[in-house]
């Protein structure tokens, strides 16, 4: 199955409704509202699904353009957008090349890596979005470690363990529709790439291997959850345990 296909079966908007995984989302706003931001300031988002970042920028004030590659979400992200200063673009990372050095004071790349199977692919979307940005480039990745805990300890019978997706003798997942990246794999392209790569994140630690017990917590529970996570955001021992890790590029 390739993403197109698998993002018109999966309801994307949907993704950050419980409150386990709406810790990722939680977790990246902190992470770009610690930039230096100004209102009005332009902002790109490559990948912007059904526009859970690009909507929440364009309410605190700021200019964004949404590019988003999937039909389905793009119809999504129109409705969203509605009366919101976003301007949509149904297209892929390719359409970088369109927009000027610089033309963006901060470039977010939430998506795209998690599709990309191609190096060329993966090294022309970062090199492009790096090229258009101003100040700061986000991009996340999905790790291939903690994916595979959570999806191995998942339930005894969903378990990945004994599944055609998982390489028993490399102990490595497939990449499928989703690719997957380890710490040193980030840090090893961006170097390849001359893009500095100043902070890596851990965006959602333990929110899918611990997805019932997140999402029972008491609200005090939650808040105080995520009192910790913050302080451990760049913290290596978490990296392992969080499904995303997010890359930020300082210019």
């Amino acid at each position: 199955m390739d993403y197109q296909t698998y993002y018109q079966q999966f309801q994307e908007e949907k993704r950050f409704l419980s409150q386990a995984l709406s810790i990722e989302h939680w977790m990246t706003m902190q992470i770009i509202m610690e930039l230096p931001l100004k209102k009005g300031m332009k902002i790109l988002e490559v990948g912007a699904g059904c526009g859970a970042y690009s909507t929440t920028l364009a309410k605190l004030g700021y200019e964004v353009v949404a590019i988003e590659p999937v039909r389905r979400n793009v119809k999504v992200l129109k409705e969203q957008a509605r009366d919101l200063p976003i301007t949509v673009i149904h297209a892929d990372h390719q359409a970088l090349q369109h927009f000027e050095d610089g033309q963006f004071d901060v470039v977010l790349c939430l998506g795209p890596m998690y599709h990309l199977h191609e190096q060329s692919q993966q090294e022309l979307c970062l090199k492009e979005a790096w090229r258009v940005c101003r100040c700061a480039l986000l991009c996340a990745f999905v790790n291939e470690e903690a994916v595979f805990v959570s999806e191995a300890l998942y339930q005894a019978n969903q378990s990945m363990l004994l599944s055609e997706d998982y390489e028993r003798e490399n102990m490595q997942i497939k990449d499928g529709v989703f690719v997957f990246f380890d710490p040193s794999e980030i840090t090893a392209l961006y170097r390849r790439l001359g893009i500095s790569n100043d902070h890596l994140y851990a965006v959602d630690p333990f929110s899918e291997v611990k997805y019932d017990v997140i999402n029972a917590f008491t609200d005090a529970q939650l808040d105080e959850w995520k009192r910790y996570i913050w302080k451990h955001r760049e913290n290596p021992h978490y990296y392992g345990a969080s499904n995303h890790l997010l890359m930020m590029s300082l210019k």
